[in-house]
């Protein structure tokens, strides 16, 4: 039990050490090392995995024209519990309906001769909303900037993006120890 814990935690060390970012929206890229595996193997074992997936509106990777890139786009639910700063049961649902909704990404798995690249990127929030609006926060920045504003709704609506932004993260990071356990 220990040993797969400490193997864990340098998978982590590793995973984070060589992780790219990109400041505009939030991109992550891993690169992995082909250790004692051909590329042919790893690019059939992944056609294997994906074949077994199914068809699915959360996660579709296909293969592209180029046979060492696979592409594909996700989707998780977001819903969340921040509540907006009143007293008004009413007024809190409101809002709180409006961010309820899903989050897109895409995906890029590229296969190169001692390598593999893993790309998760373009997060982007889409509110189903409520019958009182909705507010579609867009591509989620991977580097968050809290908003100064002293408006009640921009510091809720702040709130919520920061929320967001953990959540693709925890996503990003699922997607990549699924991916690692599966082809390494």
């Amino acid at each position: 039990m220990n040993m797969k814990l400490l193997f864990y935690f340098i998978l982590f060390n590793i995973l984070a050490s060589t992780t790219y970012c990109q400041v505009s929206n939030l991109t992550d890229t891993i690169k992995y090392e082909l250790i004692g595996k051909t590329k042919k193997d790893c690019v059939n074992k992944l056609k294997e995995k994906i074949s077994k997936l199914g068809v699915s509106d959360t996660l579709s990777i296909s293969e592209s024209e180029d046979n060492d890139v696979f592409i594909g786009k996700g989707k998780f639910t977001y819903n969340h519990i921040i509540n907006y700063d009143t007293s008004d049961a009413f007024l809190n649902r409101t809002y709180v309906g409006q961010v309820i909704g899903f989050v897109t990404y895409k995906v890029r798995i590229e296969f190169q001769k001692k390598y593999i690249l893993v790309a998760l990127q373009n997060f982007e929030h889409v509110a189903k909303g409520s019958k009182y609006g909705k507010k579609s926060l867009g591509m989620i920045n991977f580097a968050y900037v809290p908003n100064k504003s002293k408006d009640e709704e921009l510091i809720w609506l702040d709130k919520v993006l920061k929320d967001i932004l953990g959540t693709c993260k925890r996503v990003n990071v699922g997607f990549k120890l699924w991916f690692f356990n599966t082809m390494l």
